[in-house]
């Protein structure tokens, strides 16, 4: 594959902490913009495409993070720190250093892992103590496997910086990050593996930094 350009987005600041529940209105009040995970890296073996879109903001001291997403087949199986990208699953990546990167990873009923590390090999998982901080508003609630419906969900989380566990960050504001966004679904009826910025490996692979975009924090 030709090597591409990283893309870049601006992060809003909002003001106080937000709720996960209020977290629509209170993005839509600061103006966040809707952004699409619609790279399909590799179309010949992995072609099917869900739609999905992802928007962020800040508030210092926290990330508040939407998801949506329109597919044909919901799973949700996997607990916290389990296999979750198994499920119906959205990720958010990111590096606020260009050393330690996080793997933070939800699918569709809310559950999640966050791991952290130098590269794929070694990483640490957070504990249960450091998931319990993030604040999850999602769109199911218990444990299913495949459904095939065409399924349309949301996700709302609140991630602290705290969550970010191998590093001690007060504040985002004014600073720079990178990044990538990705919806996957290992073992959903019809595997797929989507990015916002692109990622030019032969077969999938998420952890990728070198082909993170870039997020500018208000």
């Amino acid at each position: 594959m030709e090597k591409t350009t990283l893309s870049t987005l601006r992060v809003r600041r909002l003001e106080g902490r937000p709720d996960a529940k209020q977290l629509t209105s209170l993005l839509d009040a600061c103006g966040a913009e809707w952004h699409e995970i619609d790279k399909v890296n590799w179309s010949e073996k992995f072609p099917y495409s869900p739609k999905v879109q992802f928007r962020i903001a800040h508030c210092g001291d926290a990330l508040a993070l939407q998801y949506r997403c329109s597919e044909q087949c919901v799973r949700a199986v996997a607990d916290d720190n389990g296999a979750i990208w198994q499920d119906s699953c959205v990720e958010f990546f990111v590096s606020f250093d260009n050393h330690i990167y996080y793997n933070v990873e939800f699918n569709c009923a809310g559950r999640m892992l966050i791991g952290g590390g130098h590269e794929r090999k070694g990483r640490q998982r957070a504990t249960p103590d450091i998931l319990a901080l993030v604040e999850r508003h999602a769109a199911f609630d218990g444990h299913f496997d495949n459904r095939t419906a065409p399924e349309e969900w949301e996700l709302s989380v609140v991630i602290p910086m705290k969550a970010f566990f191998l590093n001690d960050i007060k504040d985002v504001s004014g600073s720079e990050a990178r990044a990538n966004f990705y919806k996957c679904g290992d073992l959903t009826e019809v595997p797929h593996y989507l990015s916002w910025a692109p990622v030019d490996t032969e077969t999938p692979a998420f952890h990728t930094p070198a082909c993170f975009g870039h997020l500018i924090f208000d």
